[in-house]
């Protein structure tokens, strides 16, 4: 048994194959869309009005609509119909995959009974994730919650996450970077990414990478990402009144020792290193 998504599921039960999966994903991603995309559609936003939440997104922990609302770009009263005009419209996997005809309605409610029984071993909270070494660093938890949620928040992608007993990720396939909190509150924070996911949340971090960019730049743009999660990460203790300092990312080989998770993400796989 390993961390997975519902569509992984599905196909080791037999119930669909990849082909049925891809063309349920994209199938959604026509129904699905994000705040900022639907502020626009509605005249609320200009595009350039969302690159500036985004970018704001990178310095703060806030939801979309919370940072438009900050900036002065949209009202309470708008986010709150627009979030739910977005859950009136979003379609699940499984609706979408009985919406094409690859799963019946009658065994879909099954199935997500048996997914979630499936996979309740990992459904717990980052805290509980953490190795005993780790339990009482705050730092420590606020970071493995930031790496979900920012990961969702920047690129769009969802990451599931289960202690690892090894960091597997490693090889020629692998792209590496490292940073590092020192002061009140140390940690170490490190990852290892396929080339799909180190794209994606590199390019949420920074500029756009390109269709071929060089392993140096995703690398570079990869350590950005975890330059925004330790900002991020810092910016709420120092709000408690805890001081740290961030050292800059350090690119290639991953730190020796450590604990490791495994990042199931629906862009790619990864793995994440958390140490003292």
């Amino acid at each position: 048994m390993s961390v997975k998504f519902f569509g992984q599921f599905l196909i080791e039960q037999g119930e669909v194959d990849a082909q049925h999966l891809r063309q349920a994903i994209e199938w959604m991603s026509t129904q699905n869309v994000d705040l900022g995309t639907l502020a626009v559609r509605h005249g609320l936003l200009t595009p350039e009005d969302t690159r500036r939440v985004h970018r704001e997104q990178r310095r703060q922990d806030a939801p979309f609509g919370e940072i438009a609302v900050q900036l002065g770009l949209l009202a309470p009263a708008q986010v709150e119909q627009l979030l739910r005009e977005q859950e009136k419209c979003r379609v699940r996997l499984g609706e979408a995959l009985v919406k094409l005809g690859h799963l019946s309605e009658g065994k879909l409610g099954t199935l997500l009974d048996a997914f979630k029984t499936d996979q309740s071993a990992y459904d717990v909270s980052t805290t509980e994730m953490l190795p005993s070494s780790l339990k009482d660093s705050e730092i420590a938890a606020v970071s493995l919650d930031l790496v979900k949620k920012l990961s969702a928040r920047l690129a769009g992608v969802v990451v599931k996450m289960a202690p690892a007993p090894s960091c597997a990720l490693t090889g020629e396939s692998a792209f590496n970077a490292s940073v590092k909190i020192r002061g009140a509150q140390s940690l170490g924070l490190a990852m290892a990414a396929d080339l799909d996911l180190a794209k994606k949340l590199g390019g949420a971090a920074t500029a756009y990478l390109g269709k071929t960019p060089s392993r140096e730049l995703v690398e570079d743009a990869l350590g950005e990402f975890l330059n925004v999660v330790a900002g991020n990460a810092i910016a709420l203790l120092e709000r408690k009144g805890a001081h740290c300092e961030l050292d800059p990312p350090r690119l290639g080989q991953l730190p020796q020792g450590g604990h490791c998770f495994d990042l199931v993400t629906s862009a790619g796989r990864g793995v994440l290193v958390l140490s003292k």
